[in-house]
């Protein structure tokens, strides 16, 4: 009697360690799908003029081309149908591409665009597409409201870089 219940045992383990095995594998065949992810935290009380938000950009591998996309998190008294930003990506040479950046956040009746729930939305948009890691190396972002000396209602600025798909 003492004898199955050992090899009942010994099966289990060989079960879990072969079941662990394969997921492991699967894990690691699997696509990487994001490079680099950072989100910076706005401070409560406003995003002010002239104050730039500043992302490092970082990349797994660098024989391979990547696209760049900016996301935004904001409130649902954001009191704005739009965003403006100027990005400004700077290479590893030092030259800086700049490029304005008007993110739609809801439409002519109020209605966020976007993914989100109660006081809490975000939009994202492809920025840069095909980029060489060495020809963006920080990317920094400006708040460009005409008017605007203290932006209130956004949460949180965000970049992500994944490989391109072509």
């Amino acid at each position: 009697m003492y004898l199955p219940l050992q090899t009942t045992q010994r099966s289990k383990h060989w079960s879990v360690a072969l079941l662990l095995s394969i997921i492991v594998c699967l894990g690691a065949c699997s696509p990487k799908h994001t490079s680099y992810s950072c989100f910076y935290a706005l401070p409560d009380e406003g995003w002010m003029e002239n104050t730039p938000v500043t992302f490092s950009a970082q990349y797994a591998d660098s024989t391979i081309t990547y696209d760049i996309i900016f996301s935004v998190r904001h409130s649902s008294s954001y009191p704005y149908d739009n965003l403006n930003l100027v990005l400004d990506f700077i290479s590893a040479t030092g030259n800086v591409d700049r490029k304005n950046l008007n993110f739609t956040i809801s439409d002519e009746y109020g209605n966020f665009k976007g993914g989100g729930f109660g006081d809490f939305y975000q939009r994202s948009q492809l920025v840069f597409s095909d980029v060489r890691p060495d020809d963006v190396q920080k990317i920094v972002a400006w708040p460009a409201m005409k008017g605007c000396k203290n932006l209130k209602g956004v949460y949180d600025l965000g970049v992500t870089i994944v490989p391109h798909r072509q």
